[in-house]
């Protein structure tokens, strides 16, 4: 029987650039909203792109390359046709006397390589990117009209994306912690809100949903403690996590939604 390879997550943890418990969140984020696991942990900041990309080049055996780092000239970009960048999710960075260099988030995709190489008539170097970049610098190109793909197009389209999607609870909680609110407060309707010398601010993202709330509230608690809420409608716990401290946490169940309220317990020495 052949032995099964283990996944990206579990190499990081075993090379320790993660932590088991970073990894659990990153799963759950990439339950609730998708994406590759790598791009993930960027998101969530318990890796940064560099790290990642360092280790997936020494585990892949091919180069990486930071499309944040980079400006990519409109002739290299227009070797191969705007359908093929989409469909492939491929991208031409650079080329030399030896061939082209092909922006990939599988470089091990052989069907892939031979068929850029079959287009182009050329060599091809495949370099590792991660998934969110090449999701973003697609993007950033209009069909028909190839322009330089410059650094900075490529931010901006993942913060247009990061934007859409509703702010992960390591994320928040992270906050709180390094702020000087007393509160952070999670209702339905509204954005996240913290309470700072007793005015309520609110954070200037889209306004969260029912669902996203029970996500929340899921996500802090254990099982039992979710029968528990389930069966009261209220309920109070504390939750640890280690790389960021101690929450107290009150729950209270609306008509449609939950209602969250979060203080970060200082710890004192």
């Amino acid at each position: 029987m052949e032995e099964k390879k283990p996944r990206l997550g579990e190499l990081l943890v075993e090379y320790g650039l993660i932590t088991t418990n970073q990894l659990k969140e990153a799963l759950r984020r990439q339950a609730q909203v998708g994406g590759q696991i790598g791009s993930i942990l960027i998101e969530m900041g318990f890796i940064t792109t560099d790290d990642l990309l360092n280790f997936l080049s020494k585990q892949l055996g091919v180069p990486s390359a930071n499309l944040l780092k980079l400006d990519i000239d409109p002739e290299v970009l227009k070797l191969l046709p705007i359908d093929k960048i989409k469909t492939m999710k491929v991208l031409p960075i650079g080329v030399d006397e030896s061939g082209v260099t092909l922006a990939m988030v599988n470089p091990n995709d052989m069907m892939t390589l031979n068929e850029v190489e079959f287009t182009l008539g050329r060599k091809v170097q495949p370099v590792v990117v991660p998934s969110a970049q090449m999701e973003a610098a697609i993007k950033s190109l209009s069909s028909g009209k190839f322009e330089v793909l410059r650094a900075e197009d490529i931010e901006r389209e993942l913060k247009k994306e990061k934007k859409k999607k509703p702010p992960n609870i390591i994320t928040l909680l992270k906050y709180l912690a390094k702020s000087e609110a007393t509160d952070m407060l999670l209702t339905a309707g509204v954005p996240p809100s913290i309470k700072l010398n007793n005015e309520v601010i609110r954070a200037s993202l889209e306004n969260l949903t029912p669902a996203d709330c029970e996500r929340y509230a899921r996500e802090m608690l254990s099982e039992k403690g979710w029968s528990i809420f389930e069966k009261r409608g209220d309920y109070d716990f504390a939750v640890t996590y280690p790389e960021i401290g101690r929450f107290r946490v009150s729950l209270y169940r609306q008509r449609r939604s939950i209602s969250i309220t979060v203080r970060h317990v200082a710890e004192i020495i």
